[in-house]
C-alpha cells in the first residue's frame, strides 16, 4: 500500500497508519510505537520485538570459561553446566557473564539464566568505555566488549547495515585485550572512525582520550 507524507507545523512529516491495522493491534491515542531505519528502509512496529528464548546445555571442563563467554555473547537466554563443578567455581564465573544468575542446581548439573540484560540505548557508551579502558583496565574492557556482543546477537545495532562492521570492531579489540601485547595506536581508532559514527567521534576530540588511545 502507499501513503503520502503529510507537513504539519512546517517542519514536522507524518503518514497515516491503517485503521485496520490500529484495531488489531488494539493501539490508541499517544501510544508510543517502535519505529527501527535501515538502508532506505523504515519498519513500525506495535512494540518491541520479542525473540525467542534460547537455551543451550554445556559439559564443564578446562575450556567452559570460554565456552560461558561466546554463548553469553551469542545471546543465549539459559546455559545448563553438566559435569562435576562447585556453585562456588561456577558463581565466580557468573561475574564474566553480566545479568546471569544460578537459579537451579542438582545431581551433576547448574543451570544459569539471564535476568537482566544490557540497555542497547547505551551501546555507544558501552562500546566507547571499552575502547578507553583497553591500556589500562582490559578485564573491565572485556565485560563491556561482551555486553556489547551481546547487544547485537540479540537485537541487532540500532543502524542494522553497520552491525558487522561493529561486531567486527569487537573482535578485533576483544583479541587485542587477550594477547596483551601492545598494539599500533591508530589501528582500534581508524576502525572506529570509519564506521561514520556522528555520536562516536566525540571519542577522538578529548586530550585525555587521545592519551588513552595512545597507549594502546
Amino acid at each position: 500500500m502507499k501513503r503520502s507524507l503529510i507537513l504539519m507545523g512546517g517542519k514536522t512529516f507524518v503518514v497515516s497508519l491503517p485503521a485496520n491495522w490500529i484495531k488489531k493491534h488494539g493501539l490508541k491515542k499517544g501510544q508510543e510505537l517502535e519505529v527501527n531505519e535501515d538502508i532506505g528502509t523504515i519498519t513500525i512496529s506495535a512494540g518491541a520485538l520479542k525473540s525467542e528464548e534460547k537455551a543451550i546445555s554445556i559439559e564443564y571442563s578446562s575450556s567452559c570459561h570460554e565456552k560461558l563467554i561466546k554463548v553469553y555473547q551469542l545471546g543465549y537466554d539459559t546455559i545448563k553446566v553438566t559435569g562435576k563443578i562447585s556453585n562456588e567455581r561456577l558463581q565466580q564465573e557468573t561475574n564474566f557473564l553480566p545479568g546471569f544468575e544460578i537459579i537451579s542446581a542438582g545431581k551433576g548439573y547448574s543451570l544459569l539464566k539471564c535476568v537482566s540484560e544490557p540497555n542497547n540505548r547505551d551501546f555507544d557508551a558501552l562500546l566507547s568505555r571499552a575502547f578507553l579502558l583497553l591500556p589500562n583496565d582490559r578485564k573491565s574492557a572485556l565485560r563491556l566488549i561482551s555486553m556489547c556482543k551481546r547487544c547485537i546477537s540479540k537485537n541487532g545495532f540500532k543502524r542494522f547495515n553497520e552491525s558487522l562492521v561493529t561486531y567486527n570492531l569487537l573482535c578485533d579489540m576483544e583479541k587485542a585485550a587477550l594477547s596483551h601485547k601492545p598494539i599500533k595506536a591508530g589501528e582500534l581508532a581508524f576502525k572506529f572512525k570509519e564506521m561514520g559514527f556522528e555520536d562516536a567521534e566525540g571519542i577522538f576530540e578529548h586530550p585525555l582520550q587521545e592519551m588513552a588511545l595512545a597507549r594502546i
